[in-house]
């Protein structure tokens, strides 16, 4: 008696042909809407962003930004305390302006869809924070390929 086939091809994508590990990876960019509503919501609450929209670059790069900004915050609350510690209240509150400005410019630049760091922060996110700049993608050669 011959065996039935297991299972028809319902699905137009079990006719592909499995894709290689750096095909698996790469994956088609993001409408401009969609880049731009990840992209202020890193700047918000940058995991939503890194988990919905981890493959894009412009994505990634404003998650960058934002990991420096939650840094940045970090920092001014311990100036704050420092500052009310040794009693000069005045000027405990530049560390939040800087960085409330800070987050304004970022989400501006992702809003209109640039790669614009953000001063002092988008450098030091750029240079010294151990997030990769490029996700699973394949590795360049030196020489062109023809």
């Amino acid at each position: 008696m011959p065996r039935p086939d297991p299972m028809p091809l319902d699905f137009p994508s079990d006719t592909r042909h499995r894709p290689s590990r750096e095909e698996h990876f790469v994956l088609e960019d993001l409408p401009e809407r969609e880049r731009m509503l990840w992209g202020v919501l890193a700047y918000v609450f940058f995991p939503v962003s890194v988990y919905y929209a981890r493959w894009d670059p412009f994505v990634r790069f404003h998650v960058r930004q934002a990991v420096g900004m939650v840094i940045a915050w970090i920092v001014a609350d311990r100036w704050q305390r420092f500052a009310w510690s040794n009693e000069i209240p005045e000027v405990s509150w530049v560390g939040y302006a800087a960085v409330t400005l800070g987050v304004c410019y970022g989400m501006k630049n992702a809003l209109s869809l640039q790669f614009r760091p953000v001063p002092w922060v988008g450098w030091l996110s750029d240079r010294f924070l151990p997030l990769p700049k490029r996700l699973a993608e394949p590795a360049r050669t030196k020489t062109p390929v023809a």
